[in-house]
């Protein structure tokens, strides 16, 4: 996962200091959605007002947003799809732009 990604993942999770040991072999994002899933209190209303822009390089601001974007539409929905099938979705197009 490129480090851009994953410190914009820090940023959107700031608040929760386990984020960083969670990530640091994580190859893909199923710890993203297992964290979001124990706390989604806390985390809807963050993921629902804020965006991210990071280095400037369009490809990885898009991807970002999108992850926002698609955790927010998730916790809307009550994290009721699986955790495997939301990495699932966003792996297929992390590939896409970063493979």
């Amino acid at each position: 996962m490129k480090i851009e990604i994953k410190n914009a993942i820090f940023e959107m999770l700031s608040d929760e200091a386990t984020v960083i040991d969670l990530c640091d072999t994580a190859e893909d994002f199923t710890w993203v959605f297992d964290h979001v899933k124990s706390n989604a209190e806390q985390l809807r209303t963050r993921f629902k007002t804020e965006s991210y822009n990071t280095t400037g390089d369009y490809k990885t601001t898009f991807f970002v947003n999108g992850l926002r974007a698609i955790i927010a539409t998730w916790l809307d929905n009550g994290c009721t799809e699986p955790v495997c099938q939301m990495n699932e979705i966003v792996m297929r197009e992390y590939n896409k732009l970063f493979v």
